[in-house]
């Protein structure tokens, strides 16, 4: 399933073309797709940068970057304006992780953060789903 869906992700979703540069962004439970997901853009010329979040890091970051939710670092920026084209696996353990957190520190940090969501829609994107445990539970 991983090189089939690898390819269908590359090749289908993204258009990965020679030269390109896809920024992807995933949990550690999709770690076993990424090989795949490597081979497929290499083949096509493109180069991927991989950037993986270990379960509760949405939540780390929410409770503990304190200035950080409000401005955005040079290198997220830079990540963002030199990538060509976006992947996000979303494959959370938990999905509902943040869920008792203080909804402001959310809103703060999305509303900071919005001229990086901007940069992605400008640019072809794909969001996927991963299947793991934690959204098995929440599908019932």
């Amino acid at each position: 399933m991983d090189v089939s869906f690898a390819r269908l992700l590359v090749d289908y979703c993204l258009e990965a073309q020679e030269g390109e540069t896809i920024l992807v962004e995933a949990e550690v439970p999709a770690l076993r797709l990424l090989p795949h997901l490597k081979r497929a853009f290499l083949k096509r010329g493109a180069y991927p940068v991989f950037r993986i979040g270990y379960p509760g890091e949405g939540r780390d970051f929410l409770l503990y970057g304190g200035a950080w939710l409000e401005r955005i670092p040079e290198v997220e920026r830079a990540l963002y304006e030199k990538a060509d084209k976006f992947l996000r696996i979303l494959s959370a353990e938990n999905p509902l992780e943040g869920a008792s957190l203080d909804p402001g520190l959310s809103l703060k940090h999305q509303r900071a953060w919005r001229p990086l969501a901007e940069l992605r829609l400008n640019k072809r994107w794909t969001l996927t789903l991963y299947p793991t445990v934690g959204y098995a539970v929440g599908a019932g």
